[in-house]
């Protein structure tokens, strides 16, 4: 049977192939291990749910108000009978693993907590320098995603657009910081492991969300700044990143 191409939904860009989204880059990822061809579907941010629902993708829980949540990246499979939708990027990598489980599985069974603790850690370590990448993810957004994009953030900052993280100001220096005591932190767990990743010398999911976040970084940040975190940790960052690229791609 001839395998067709796996598509993925991703968000929309302001050019092809600006990929600022950490979660899809784990997807892209994913899908380059195990070998995968795919396509992408743009996705402007409020369009989401009704694009989703419309394919048929299965929801992630419940928003606020009381309706079905639906997230990006989502992968459609049309090599099964019928074709397998999937929302997530953990549980794409599941997916990928039992229907294509060469050359070695993303998320072993026994390490599955492990990982949904590792992403909330990493998660709650971006909390206090995320509106450091808010400012420069929206400048490369498509201009209907970036006008959500500003919207929630200043709902969620309560503060001006401007007032976020300007350039030069204080409050742009401690997010900085806080960018840097992450990497320090990660770099220390890294630090343990008798290889370049967090399980030696085979990377799985974990290391995805590592360089997922990266990745984002890369996408998003001026090159000086880009160059700047690659310098960090005896360069580890930026390591980790080459070590990986054959995988990833971005169209």
């Amino acid at each position: 049977m001839i395998m067709q191409p796996i598509v993925l939904y991703d968000l929309a860009g302001k050019e092809p192939g600006q990929n600022h989204s950490l979660a899809t880059a784990k997807a892209r990822y994913a899908l380059g291990f195990k070998g995968l061809e795919y396509t992408t579907v743009r996705v402007d941010i409020d369009e989401i749910d009704s694009i989703l629902v419309k394919l048929g993708a299965p929801d992630v829980g419940k928003r606020a108000d009381g309706r079905d949540r639906h997230v990006l990246p989502t992968i459609v499979d049309p090599n099964t009978n019928p074709r397998t939708i999937v929302s997530d990027s953990l549980l794409i990598a599941e997916y990928l693993d039992r229907a294509y489980p060469s050359p070695s599985k993303l998320v072993p069974a026994e390490c599955k907590v492990l990982y949904q603790t590792f992403v909330y850690t990493l998660d709650q370590l971006a909390q206090p320098w995320d509106p450091y990448l808010w400012v420069r993810c929206i400048e490369i957004m498509s201009p209907r995603s970036a006008e959500t994009f500003r919207e929630f953030c200043t709902s969620s900052s309560g503060l001006a657009w401007e007032e976020i993280s300007p350039e030069g100001s204080e409050r742009r220096e401690t997010h900085k910081k806080a960018l840097k005591k992450m990497w320090d932190e990660v770099d220390a767990w890294y630090a343990m492991s008798p290889g370049m990743w967090a399980m030696g010398g085979q990377f799985t999911f974990a290391d995805l969300e590592v360089v997922g976040w990266l990745k984002s970084l890369q996408h998003s940040m001026k090159p000086q700044e880009w160059d700047e975190i690659c310098q960090w940790n005896g360069g580890r960052w930026k390591r980790m990143v080459d070590g990986l690229e054959k995988y990833y791609k971005a169209d």
